[in-house]
């Protein structure tokens, strides 16, 4: 297992300012030098495929009649670049990515295009090529997920989408070029990959670049909270919710509002943590009357998340500001703010409305509510 920390890593972080162009340079020349290295790569990329192409050769910086210029390509024995990959550490995606490179496969009706990213950037990232890509909804039903860390589609035309981390690909090419035997001086070179991959998804401190200082992020932290004061202040109003001896509350990267829904301990949040790691800035929180975890709970808004299509987060003992089950809200794209604010308050409705349901069918679950209600 490579260390966290490698000389390569070391020099790259002193010296570099394009790391990811840095690594997919070094993988680049690893697959070149390496029989078994890009026999590896294919094979896991195509792992759940009934076909594969056979030996490709790789090279970067591969342009295009569409002025695209994707990181790194392998091209078959045709001339055809059949698989198109993308090395991503934390920039942001490019106007071209994923939807032109996808075309430019499917011009040819072959062919995969592959992101590889931090492990602890893999789901937000393939939230949004999946969003970007704006493929039906049977289509995205059928994605697949050979492993923890790699998710695959078929986007049509036979073409396919693929994302997967650099620790997933680099492990499997580090075994497959050790079983093989007499590639050692390649194998450490691999190690030294894997330590700047490896820093990059547990250590390193995002460089913070001038257009992030004069980007809109900060005003749309504050705007998240406008957002979750206005929807739960709407639910008050409508005499949905109730907010009597609850207040807001705040912490490191989150706001929030409690109040009571259904005779149910609620929290509407804006938090970072879930934005930077599953797409959703906005979560709800369902619990007992008095903020404690309650079991009836989860299966009684069990059909309402999966008619939603929504998901929930397990929370562990130190994230417990708010306790309970936690639920992301669908936050509506390319809308003003009244829309929005409308949209996630009609979500919270269809929550109110499956609560009701179960206290109605659950005599012994309503009867403790009211007690407690009663006593408050």
């Amino acid at each position: 297992m490579a260390e966290q920390g490698t000389l390569l890593s070391h020099l790259a972080y002193r010296y570099v300012t394009q790391r990811e162009n840095f690594a997919t340079d070094a993988l680049c020349y690893l697959l070149k030098k390496s029989h078994v290295a890009g026999d590896s790569l294919l094979r896991l990329i195509y792992e759940s495929e009934p076909e594969r192409p056979g030996v490709l050769s790789f090279r970067t910086q591969a342009w295009g009649e569409d002025g695209a210029i994707p990181d790194l390509v392998g091209r078959d024995v045709h001339g055809r670049d059949v698989v198109i990959l993308e090395a991503k550490f934390w920039a942001g995606l490019t106007k071209a990515q994923p939807t032109v490179y996808l075309k430019r496969l499917k011009a040819i009706r072959t062919g995969t295009l592959v992101f590889i990213a931090p492990a602890k950037r893999l789901g937000l990232l393939w939230e949004e090529l999946l969003r970007r890509c704006d493929l039906e909804t049977s289509i995205r039903a059928a994605q697949k997920k050979p492993h923890e860390e790699m998710r695959s589609i078929d986007t049509g035309d036979g073409v396919r989408l693929v994302i997967l981390s650099w620790k997933l690909i680099l492990q499997r090419l580090h075994d497959s070029m050790l079983e093989a035997g007499g590639e050692g001086i390649l194998v450490e070179d691999l190690r030294q990959l894997q330590g700047l991959c490896n820093y990059e998804d547990t250590e390193a401190f995002l460089p913070l670049s001038s257009e992030e200082l004069t980007s809109n992020v900060g005003r749309r932290v504050l705007q998240f909270g406008e957002v979750v004061d206005a929807v739960v202040d709407k639910l008050v109003e409508a005499g949905i919710a109730d907010t009597k001896n609850l207040r807001s509350a705040a912490g490191s990267g989150w706001y929030g509002r409690y109040f009571r829904m259904a005779s149910t301990g609620c929290s509407l949040a804006f938090c970072a943590d879930r934005w930077a790691s599953f797409a959703t800035p906005l979560v709800l929180r369902v619990t007992g009357v008095n903020y404690t975890p309650v079991s009836w709970i989860e299966p009684a808004l069990d059909p309402w998340k999966h008619r939603s299509g929504l998901r929930s987060f397990e929370t562990d003992d130190r994230d417990d500001r708010f306790g309970g089950l936690e639920y992301e809200l669908r936050f509506p794209i390319d809308k003003v703010r009244s829309d929005v604010v409308d949209a996630i308050e009609q979500q919270l409705l269809e929550v109110d409305e499956q609560l009701k349901k179960a206290l109605s069918v659950a005599p012994e679950v309503a009867s403790v509510t009211a007690d407690i209600d009663a006593a408050r």
